[in-house]
């Protein structure tokens, strides 16, 4: 089942650089990220995000925040639901946690409903040349990985928090990546 749910996020991780790797048509003047790759500061440019809400089933909100480091990106994912009451075109203030790490789901808002589990989360990606990213693939000593969602404004569409993630390559390299998003403009998408 986990590598069922790691090959999941990695095809959702590719349809949302297929779908938003695009800049925002209107992205707010003051709308700024921050990068820092094993405490080496990088220069990042905030390039687009989208909110999908899904109308159907439990109604899972899911935000990608994308920004480009030079050539490389770096993709920053939420995921909640319907059930948590979040706020119309927007997300809950609150810390959303890796679901592939024992503390993680320890601390993640869930919803079981027979066999499935609907838990918020987070996964950060990064993709650097041919290397690919993903605090869903680490597996080293326990890393409390987050995405804390600081303000949200649904009305304007902007949103701001901070992260804090390992993350690891296929070939086992490990990367620690800290930052901040601050009024970021993102589009809504209803399915």
């Amino acid at each position: 089942m986990k590598l069922v749910n790691r090959a999941l996020s990695v095809l959702s991780i590719f349809l949302i650089i297929t779908f938003c790797n695009c800049s925002s048509n209107d992205p707010a003047a003051s709308a700024s990220i921050t990068l820092s790759i094993d405490g080496t500061t990088k220069s990042a440019t905030f390039t687009a995000a989208q909110l999908i809400v899904k109308t159907t089933g439990e109604k899972e909100r899911a935000i990608s925040i994308n920004a480009a480091a030079g050539s490389d990106m770096l993709i920053l994912s939420v995921s909640s639901w319907g059930y948590q009451n979040p706020p119309t075109d927007g997300l809950l203030i609150k810390t959303y946690y890796s679901l592939f790490d024992d503390a993680g789901r320890a601390k993640a808002t869930c919803l079981q409903k027979g066999i499935t589990s609907y838990c918020d989360s987070n996964l950060i990606t990064y993709l650097s040349g041919t290397n690919y990213y993903s605090s869903g693939f680490y597996t080293g000593a326990a890393y409390e990985s987050i995405i804390k969602i600081t303000a949200n404004d649904p009305a304007k569409k902007t949103i701001s928090g901070e992260y804090d993630a390992k993350v690891q390559s296929s070939t086992g390299t490990v990367l620690t990546l800290k930052g901040k998003f601050t009024n970021v403009s993102y589009f809504v998408t209803t399915q």
